[in-house]
């Protein structure tokens, strides 16, 4: 139901636009090894130039999963002797919520664009999580170093998005950080 929790109008709407057609350019994704959801050579990064309204209902969309998700993940992963929480590419911070929800001495940080920053300081606050959960805006692919002081990193729903290549780059600064 759109304006309630755990609407997943935005996601559909994404689903119909941008990956429905990628999944009917299989077969070029795979003999170039290329996107086809979006490109590389025209846009910045997967999201640069979408719909504002559009990536609004996208992001609703997301926490909504991630909301579910994580909690699964806090159900199944033992955070308890952890206290600091990366979260690369964290969007609205659902995952972060969750886990500090469920796990009382944890405090996280949500390392994403500034603009999706910007979508997670508001859900930490309205979730009344903003004295432990703090934001980074930064860009994990292009950034040199991930911010550091922190003795857990999770990596939730981006690494498909990229090449091999990218992948690794981001995986040697996890444990670099």
């Amino acid at each position: 139901v759109p304006g309630k929790a755990y609407d997943f109008g935005g996601w559909v709407q994404m689903l119909d636009r941008r990956l429905y057609p990628a999944w009917g350019r299989l077969t070029e994704a795979v003999r170039t090894n290329r996107p086809t959801s979006w490109n590389p050579d025209e846009q910045e990064h997967l999201f640069a130039g979408e719909d504002p309204k559009l990536l609004a209902l996208f992001w609703e969309a997301m926490h909504s999963l991630s909301t579910l998700t994580a909690r699964e993940l806090g159900a199944y992963v033992d955070l308890s002797a952890s206290t600091a929480l990366l979260d690369i590419g964290g969007g609205s911070g659902a995952f972060d919520i969750e886990l500090c929800r469920r796990y009382p001495n944890l405090r996280a940080t949500v390392f994403d664009l500034p603009p999706v920053c910007e979508i997670a300081a508001k859900k930490v606050a309205a979730a009344g999580f903003e004295d432990r959960i703090g934001v980074a805006p930064g860009d994990f692919l292009a950034d040199p170093e991930l911010p550091a002081g922190h003795d857990v990193v999770l990596l939730s729903m981006i690494m498909h998005d990229w090449t091999p290549e990218q992948d690794l780059a981001i995986l040697r600064k996890c444990f670099a950080a």
